[in-house]
């Protein structure tokens, strides 16, 4: 909009910045604008000196309605204390008329370009804002951005979380804020959001941490942040997870994991211990009467004695599983560990795997080779040579454990991983399956009968690497 009272100037204005593709101007008067109740311009460019009403004045009515809308003072006057008075009045720019008419509606066109560009741009800004407002509020999550060590927002969500009123947050010093984290824990969460509030390098952006509530009580957050701009400078936008009832379940399930693990130890301590009484018994039997060694129904007691003793010692591995944390393991070093523990003469077991390559998987991993190699051994009959070795497939890795022996009949492949079946305990496999598929990886047998067994270890993404690509 432009607001001047001389007719030619205008009209030459107005043909001026049309052509300089300013997509709509149009002269209006002060009336207009003053009653007008919406922001409807882009742009108001007045003259200082007019017939009523001066530019100054009439940019003190348009600032006392609309305090967005750009204002250029483009006028005659060029004193001192007229600029002074526009600046101080609100005007965006101020612009002296001249002689050199084409260059001075350039510099008009460029101040309007930027006068308008800047307003979208708040106007953007204002309408992000609001949505993240609305957002935010609708959230129970804890949000908050923290700078200068006060929290300069936050939601409802932390309100609920902390139990602290939006008043008493308000109120709060700086740094006061710490006495919401457990003493234990402070130093660390003070370090990570002063580097966020000064962009510092080395930041952790999630972690887990003890704080207090407004009554005292320990709580447990999940905290994940990040360093943004915020009024022009460094702030840490902080997002809070109450996980209290978790950690609280956690720990139920761990104490009750505990009391059945002590359970299980103590009661398969005394069954071994009945069992050497047995066994011992069943010795003694076996020198009064010499003949028993070739009775069946002895050689069965025998043998139900021995399942019994593999199946104690299955729930003793099988209670290890997921106790420990995952972590990367050296494929090549386990299969060396698990064939030196296996009792195998006459067989070459040849380890092919990379000296680099590693899987993401529950320590117990080591068992799974040792049971494949014993399963080999058990079954294979014929068995000469086991060949460990892996190829890329899809972005998985697949680690193969092949034999040479009488394989697996087509009939059996769908069995071998399920509990008790085989000719012994029937849980070696068993045991391989489930630690596997904690650690989010599969196996399966796709050998050919007669030909060897062939089983397929599938690692998928994230769960394998290179040592060499991370050092």
């Amino acid at each position: 909009m432009i607001h001047n009272d001389s007719g030619g100037l205008l009209k030459y204005s107005l043909s001026f910045l049309r052509y300089c593709s300013l997509v709509f101007c149009k002269e209006i008067q002060e009336d207009e604008v003053v009653q007008n109740h919406k922001e409807n311009y882009d742009v108001i460019i007045s003259d200082y000196q007019m017939t009523g009403i001066d530019g100054i004045q009439f940019l003190t009515q348009i600032r006392k309605k609309f305090r967005k809308i750009p204002f250029i003072l483009f006028t005659g006057k060029g004193r001192e204390e007229v600029v002074i008075q526009a600046i101080n009045s609100g005007a965006d720019f101020y612009l002296q008329k001249g002689i050199e008419t084409k260059s001075q509606f350039a510099e008009l066109a460029q101040m309007i370009r930027e006068a308008t560009s800047r307003k979208r741009a708040e106007q953007a800004l204002r309408e992000n804002e609001e949505q993240f407002r609305i957002l935010s509020e609708q959230s129970i999550l804890g949000i908050g951005i923290i700078q200068d060590g006060i929290f300069q927002y936050f939601n409802e969500g932390y309100c609920a979380i902390s139990g602290y009123s939006e008043d008493e947050i308000h109120s709060w010093n700086r740094f006061e804020y710490a006495k919401t984290v457990h003493p234990e824990d402070l130093d660390f969460v003070m370090e990570q959001i002063q580097k966020k509030e000064t962009n510092s390098p080395g930041a952790v952006t999630h972690y887990s941490f003890r704080a207090l509530n407004k009554e005292g009580e320990v709580i447990f957050l999940d905290l994940y942040s990040k360093t943004i701009m915020y009024h022009g400078r460094y702030a840490d936008f902080v997002t809070f997870i109450d996980i209290t009832e978790r950690k609280q379940a956690e720990e139920a399930i761990r104490q009750t994991n505990q009391k059945l693990t002590l359970l299980s130890s103590v009661t398969r301590h005394d069954i071994k211990n009945q069992l050497m009484v047995q066994d011992g018994y069943l010795n003694i039997l076996e020198e009064m009467l010499p003949e028993l060694t070739h009775n069946d129904d002895f050689l069965k007691v025998k043998t139900v004695k021995d399942h019994i003793f593999n199946l104690i010692q299955f729930t003793k591995e099988y209670e290890q599983i997921g106790i420990n944390v995952p972590s990367w393991q050296d494929c090549r070093t386990l299969i060396s560990i698990a064939a030196n523990q296996a009792n195998f003469e006459q067989i070459t077991i040849k380890n092919d795997l990379p000296a680099e390559f590693e899987l993401f998987a529950d320590p117990l991993i080591v068992k799974v080779f040792y049971n494949l190699i014993d399963n080999a051994l058990r079954y294979g009959e014929i068995i000469t040579n086991i060949r460990f070795s892996v190829q890329e497939r899809d972005g998985s890795y697949i680690i193969l454990c092949e034999d040479d022996g009488i394989g697996i009949q087509a009939e059996d492949k769908s069995e071998i991983f399920e509990r008790g079946f085989g000719k012994n305990s029937g849980l070696g496999l068993t045991l391989a399956k489930d630690i596997l598929d904690i650690s989010g990886i599969t196996i399966l047998e796709n050998g050919e009968p007669q030909k060897g067994a062939r089983f397929e270890i599938v690692v998928p993404i994230g769960k394998w690497r290179f040592e060499r690509d991370v050092r």
